[in-house]
């Protein structure tokens, strides 16, 4: 019986009780590139390859050559006790938890943001004097500074899934919608602030702009992801 190099992979992460998403810390790529390997979606560089191997204590010849373990070394392959099982098993639904928890807390800070941005208008029209725009102005920089902290967080843990799939092209379908948004974001800019003249505040258009796009792209995402 011929062996791939994912199954090879798949059948020594389970020698030794890891998980898919241990195994790739380990690696240094993501859970999904380990799934890929096994699933025979793709193939790792030769550089992870040559980790595996390490890792494992096997030979590159073995993981290449498209030939089955030898029966001795599957007979003889020492087997986890329970406590290192144990301890090192982590399921898919504990993943899908994990993933599903991120993409709440990205969606809370976001509304959190945009309802700031909505909300700072409100004290210039209320308190009289100096302190309306100030707290305005205090209102708009802590939601900027939560849509920075998400985009730092999205970043890294998106980075990895980002490599994996090498810059595949943007869907197109989203990129039109977002360029369309972005378009008519700024002609109200222009257009509000030719009218008013209020150029101390028309600028908030593009954060919120910004954070519209970003409900856009998470709305896509979701629906990618309920199709697949």
């Amino acid at each position: 019986m011929k062996m791939t190099i994912g199954t090879k992979i798949q059948t020594l992460r389970k020698q030794r009780g890891l998980s898919q998403e241990q195994l790739a810390e380990t690696l240094g790529v993501s859970r999904q590139a380990v799934s890929k390997w096994e699933a025979g979606q793709s193939v790792p560089d030769i550089d992870k390859i040559v980790l595996v191997c390490d890792f494992f204590g096997v030979t590159t010849d073995y993981i290449l050559r498209n030939e089955e373990l030898p029966k001795t070394e599957q007979e003889h392959e020492p087997q986890p006790d329970n406590l290192v099982q144990d301890k090192y098993s982590i399921s898919e639904n504990e993943v899908n938890t994990e993933n599903e928890e991120k993409k709440k807390k990205s969606a809370l800070l976001l509304a959190a943001a945009i309802m700031l941005y909505i909300t700072s208008v409100v004290p210039p029209i209320l308190i009289d004097g100096a302190v309306g725009p100030a707290l305005m102005f205090v209102m708009v920089a802590v939601a900027t500074g939560i849509i920075v902290y998400r985009s730092i967080v999205n970043s890294k843990n998106k980075r990895e899934d980002e490599e994996e799939k090498k810059k595949e092209p943007e869907n197109p379908v989203l990129k039109a919608v977002k360029s369309c948004v972005w378009a008519v974001a700024v002609i109200i800019y222009f257009l509000i602030s030719f009218l008013t003249g209020a150029w101390y505040i028309t600028w908030l258009v593009f954060p919120i702009t910004g954070a519209i796009t970003d409900v856009i792209e998470a709305c896509f995402d979701l629906k990618g992801g309920g199709n697949k």
